[in-house]
């Protein structure tokens, strides 16, 4: 058993040699440890902190569509900013492995504030199925799994269909 965890740390370490892991974000090699954003970048993140606002924009977002507990998003979408590169790698690079570490990113955080007390189902947007075919994956989806595996609160991808009226938009 020790020997094969020692055979699989080196086998890793050399691996990353070869091919090191790096920061979607900067370019850096990652540390051990790090997932996907280097612990920089993770800091200097923009974060939107709507989670601790009482009525936040993303929540008024749906008002009167559905009825919700809470929504928020984990960080402002600037043009021409790096940290861009994160979300286009997760919807348009077929990395939809970012998605489930940016929600276990977002759920660690929002934790301490209690964001998920008296949640009983996470719903991801739903994304219109052309999209979905052409991608292959709901990269909303991948970061609520993200997210159930931090809290253990279930995933619904039933409850909301896409409405016909924004079909070919970005909206629900």
């Amino acid at each position: 058993m020790k020997h094969t965890l020692l055979i699989k740390d080196w086998l890793s370490s050399f691996l990353s040699l070869l091919f090191p892991r790096c920061c979607v974000v900067c370019g850096r090699p990652l540390a051990k440890g790090e997932e996907c954003i280097c612990t920089v970048c993770n800091i200097n993140l923009p974060r939107t902190n709507y989670h601790l606002r009482k009525d936040n924009p993303v929540e008024r977002l749906f008002w009167g569509q559905i009825p919700l507990e809470r929504a928020t998003s984990f960080f402002f979408y600037e043009k021409g900013s790096d940290f861009r590169l994160i979300l286009h790698r997760l919807k348009y690079g077929g990395q939809k492995e970012i998605g489930a570490i940016m929600g276990r990113y977002m759920a660690a955080e929002l934790l301490s504030s209690n964001f998920f007390q008296g949640i009983d189902v996470i719903i991801p947007i739903p994304l219109h199925k052309k999209k979905q075919q052409i991608r292959g994956y709901n990269q909303s989806e991948w970061i609520a799994r993200g997210i159930a595996a931090v809290t253990g609160i279930p995933i619904d991808t039933e409850s909301i269909l896409a409405h016909p009226q924004f079909l070919g938009g970005n909206y629900l």
